[in-house]
């Protein structure tokens, strides 16, 4: 068993003192006694020692308070989603697709689900007004395709 190795320095006394009384972390710690910050962990669940919850992890942090959040904006699939939590069609984490937005700020009212928004130049990124065309629903988005694109004609 290789919990020997460090049992005589990690006994829970020590641990008790470093961990809660001095408020020291599981790595801090390990540095102390020159080994591997898991080391520590596993004599701590070894002796049923509770480990401190971390404040942070249980906030849920979306949008500005994401570690990775920058600009407000997420490139997915060539379309970029804007951070709106309010907006009354967002995903479940809290982004709407920008060429909806620019759509919706100049008719003035929240597009309905099953409206499409087109982009005319088939670039997604490029969310000008005047790039995009609304359509009422994917059946009239559809036929448009269909219209512009020509048909293979059979051999």
């Amino acid at each position: 068993m290789k919990r020997k190795k460090y049992l005589h320095i990690l006994t829970p006394d020590f641990l008790q003192q470093k961990y809660w009384r001095e408020s020291m972390s599981t790595y801090q710690i390990s540095q102390l006694i020159k080994c591997d910050p898991q080391n520590v962990r596993n004599y701590m669940k070894f002796f049923n020692i509770p480990f401190r919850q971390n404040k942070k992890s249980h906030i849920n942090r979306k949008g500005k308070k994401a570690p990775n959040f920058k600009t407000g904006k997420l490139f997915s699939e060539g379309y970029i989603r804007v951070y709106k939590p309010t907006h009354l069609y967002c995903n479940k984490k809290g982004y709407v697709l920008e060429h909806r937005l620019v759509m919706e700020k100049y008719l003035g009212r929240y597009l309905k689900p099953e409206e499409i928004v087109h982009h005319r130049n088939e670039i997604r990124e490029d969310n000008r007004l005047k790039n995009l065309k609304l359509f009422k629903n994917t059946g009239q988005h559809t036929s448009f395709h269909n219209k512009i694109k020509p048909k293979k004609q059979k051999r």
